[in-house]
């Protein structure tokens, strides 16, 4: 296949090559991730003919990899894989164990509220049984409404 030629084209058609706005066409020849120049007031950039894309990014468009590196070879990616599921599965199994953990100390926090409640329930009887005599022996409001009227009279 013969090699591309480098193609200017101004910043407006690179932008629309590239997926991307005339800003970010004239930030990426600031940082150099595009090789342009300004001629007569108007950015226009140069693109290299081998890849008709910018330097070291993934086009939108294509999703293809312009950095001029080698691809990684299926054997290492199949590698990584198989090392992320690993370790995947080993995450699921502790959260599994996490999550039985959480259900058991619920049911233990359930018992413990339970028998407090129980406790409590069977006490307040033997509290109660002072009340009344409490209650009885102070004047209700209305009796000391009366008497405290009864005085300014």
């Amino acid at each position: 296949m013969p090699e591309l030629q480098p193609v200017t084209v101004p910043a407006e058609e690179a932008a629309a090559r590239l997926g991307i706005t005339v800003d970010a066409v004239r930030k990426r020849i600031a940082r150099g991730r595009l090789t342009g120049h300004k001629a007569g007031g108007r950015w226009y950039v140069t693109f290299d003919g081998t890849t008709g894309q910018d330097r070291g990014r993934t086009t939108r468009q294509t999703g293809q990899d312009t950095t001029g590196q080698p691809d990684t070879p299926p054997a290492a990616v199949a590698a990584r894989l198989t090392a992320l599921e690993a370790e995947n599965a080993a995450l699921r199994a502790q959260l599994t164990d996490a999550l039985q953990d959480r259900d058991a100390w619920r049911e233990q926090a359930q018992a413990v509220t339970t028998a407090l409640q129980q406790q409590q329930a069977l006490a307040l009887p033997d509290r109660m049984k002072d009340m009344p005599a409490a209650i009885e022996a102070r004047p209700s409001v209305w009796q000391r409404l009366g008497a405290f009227l009864m005085r300014k009279l």
